[in-house]
């Protein structure tokens, strides 16, 4: 923490996050101090903690990973001085429901329906790791972690051979950016035999319709922009529209 004489000037952290050698960190300035080098030196403290951290875990290839708002001009030509390379962009993603949601038929076959607590989790943390294997930062925590920090509203789908897809929502105090009037996904994900086949659109329908009903209009959700399976087109036909939008700079760490 960077602490002034009345108020908060600046912080920094880092972390490991997805216990893969792929640490995070971040930084902020208040953007009323005078200290030039201020964003610097919490930079350097963030590094140093995350080069710490991957000796103490074993890590051998770590790298350190760090998000910046793509309208932060300053702290992206920050992070380049540093030696930080552009690795790829997310969209948040956004949508207005106050004239209802869309409306999406489920694959012949298929049946969509809530989650049941215990009685499925073994089965969507086993989906999830298989739907967002090719994700960028994905890790396959272990179940119990996993299951510890997975506070959603899952809503499955059934066919014959198993669960094929999930959407999970957040619940409306889990963020900061989602009220009583708002919400946001934590991930829509379908298994890779089954997509291509309307399986992730009718997903989305069916959440955001439970959204609606509930009284939440606006619904946000983050999207990785170079995902391989192509999503903003999915939440784009569903009328959710790009909002603004976030660039994942990372470079080597040398313990």
């Amino acid at each position: 923490m960077a602490e002034g004489p009345a108020e908060l000037l600046g912080y920094a952290y880092a972390g490991d996050q997805f216990c893969t050698g792929e640490l995070e960190a971040d930084f902020w300035t208040h953007p009323d101090h005078h200290e030039p080098e201020l964003g610097d030196r919490l930079l350097g403290l963030s590094e140093r903690r995350a080069a710490q951290i991957a000796v103490e875990r074993g890590y051998t290839d770590a790298r350190l990973d760090v998000f910046c708002s793509t309208a932060n001009r300053a702290k992206r030509d920050l992070l380049r001085r540093h030696g930080y390379a552009l690795e790829r962009t997310v969209y948040r993603m956004t949508t207005d429901l106050s004239h209802g949601a869309p409306l999406t038929e489920t694959p012949e076959g298929l049946e969509i329906r809530p989650f049941r607590l215990e009685a499925d989790e073994r089965a969507l943390y086993e989906l999830m790791n298989e739907a967002f294997v090719d994700h960028f930062r994905q890790s396959q925590e272990p179940f119990d972690a996993w299951r510890h920090a997975s506070s959603v509203t899952p809503t499955s789908t059934r066919s014959s051979g198993g669960s094929p897809g999930t959407a999970m929502r957040r619940p409306a105090a889990s963020s900061p950016t989602t009220t009583a009037t708002s919400a946001g996904f934590k991930g829509l994900g379908v298994r890779r035999p089954w997509r291509r086949r309307g399986l992730g659109t009718a997903l989305l329908g069916h959440a955001l319709a439970a959204f609606f009903a509930r009284g939440q209009l606006r619904v946000e959700l983050g999207v990785d922009a170079e995902g391989a399976t192509t999503p903003l087109r999915l939440y784009a036909r569903a009328g959710m529209q790009a909002t603004s939008s976030y660039e994942l700079y990372a470079k080597p760490l040398v313990g």
